[in-house]
This record gives structure tokens, sequence and C-alpha cells, in this order.
């Protein structure tokens, strides 16, 4: 399966850790130093068996590919994660993560997706009663920022 290895990794130690994959998927094509490759395995012998265990499992491979590639849109594009990837083929898979251009493509795609699904959204909303709405929309300001300050934008100032 295409899963970004680098998901797996801190964000912190990111550039190094590429750095020793590339020695590693590059060894073959290009000419790499005795201590280059001894840098690259040492690295990988340092790497922990619970992270190990991750890389091996698909369940935390898709889990990463949510919470690293697809971010906040992952509730969205859960049921599209073969489209994301099947459109992310031109990109080499080491260069997924991070990167804004992906990340700009994977919300184009949530937008797209989004769009479709608004009308179901809306429907369900419009089925709600009022108390309810209000402890949705209370919980949504309370859970996330951007919703709080997106509904700060519609209101007077004056009722701040």
């Amino acid at each position: 399966h295409k899963i970004p290895i680098l998901c797996f990794f801190d964000l912190k130690s990111l550039n190094k850790t590429k750095s020793h994959f590339d020695i590693i998927n590059n060894s073959l094509e290009k000419s790499v130093s005795y201590d280059d490759c001894n840098k690259a395995l040492d690295f990988l012998q340092g790497i922990d068996n619970d992270t190990w265990e991750n890389i091996r499992d698909n369940i935390s491979g898709a889990k990463k590919i949510d919470e690293k590639l697809l971010g906040e849109y992952s509730i969205i594009l859960n049921e599209s994660k073969d489209d994301i990837i099947y459109m992310l083929e031109d990109t080499p898979v080491y260069d997924w993560y991070p990167n804004e251009e992906i990340k700009k493509r994977i919300q184009e795609k949530a937008d797209y997706i989004f769009t479709n699904k608004k009308n179901k959204i809306i429907d369900k909303i419009d089925k709600m009663d009022a108390q309810k709405a209000k402890d949705c929309l209370k919980q949504m300001v309370d859970n996330n920022t951007l919703v709080a300050l997106e509904f700060l934008k519609g209101m007077d100032s004056n009722d701040l």
C-alpha cells in the first residue's frame, strides 16, 4: 500500500529522516558513500519497535494518512483515500508529506466532495429541532476555534 512512511515520524526530525530514506531508496541508482549507508542503517536500527509495528499495520497506516496527510479533511475524504492516493501518484510518495502543494490538492478534493454533500448536511440541519441545533452549534463553537471565529464574523460588534 502507498502510505508515505514519513507520516510515521515527527515533523521536527523529518528532514533528517527523509535524508536517510533518500539514501536507502537511491542507493541502487546513485553512488552512495559507505558512511552514508552506515548512517542510514544506524537510523533504521534506531527506530523503535512500536513504529515498525505501526508501519507494518494497515490500520495504523490509514490513521497516519488521516492524521498527517488529510488532516482536518479526513472526515469528508475518508471514503476517498484510494482516489486521493491515485490523484497524488504524479508526485513521489516521499514528497507527499509535508508538502503545501499536496495539501492544496487535498483541500480542493475535499471542497469538491463537500459541494456534493452539502445539501444532505443542510437537510439534516433543517430536520433538527431548535434545541438540538443549538446544542450542536455550541459544541462546534466549543471544539473548533475556526467555527467560533466564523460565528463571530456574523455578529454585530455591539453583541460582543
